[in-house]
C-alpha cells in the first residue's frame, strides 16, 4: 500500500479493478483512487464517478454516490461488500463487477 501526503492530510491509494461492462466502459482494466483515512466504499464510488465519468448512469447512479443493480464492489477478491459504508483498510483492493457473473 502506498500512502502520500496532500498538504497536511494523509491519503491512501487504492487500486480499483474493473470487470465486464465497467471495464468496457472505461477502457482500462484498473485505476487508482486516493482517499483519506477512514474512507468508506461510498467514498471510493464518489472518487470513481469523478475519475471515470463513463460509469455514471450505467454502473454508478446519476447521484455519483451509489451503484446501479446488478453492479457491486468486491473487496480483495474475497466477498461482495454488504453495503457501501464498509470502511477501507490500507492495502485493500476494490473490484467493480456485476453480481450476475457467468455465462
Amino acid at each position: 500500500d502506498r500512502q502520500g501526503g496532500a498538504g497536511d492530510r494523509q491519503v491512501t491509494h487504492y487500486r480499483v479493478e474493473f470487470f465486464g461492462v465497467p471495464r468496457q466502459l472505461v477502457g482500462v482494466p484498473e485505476t487508482e483512487v486516493m482517499l483519506p483515512p477512514g474512507a468508506s466504499l461510498r467514498d471510493a464510488v464518489v472518487a470513481l464517478a469523478e475519475r471515470a465519468p463513463a460509469l455514471v448512469g450505467r454502473v454508478i447512479g446519476e447521484d455519483g454516490t451509489s451503484l446501479i443493480e446488478p453492479y457491486a464492489l468486491n473487496l480483495n477478491g474475497r466477498s461482495f461488500a454488504q453495503g457501501l459504508e464498509v470502511e477501507l483498510m490500507p492495502g485493500d483492493n476494490i473490484l467493480l463487477m456485476s453480481r450476475a457473473v457467468g455465462g
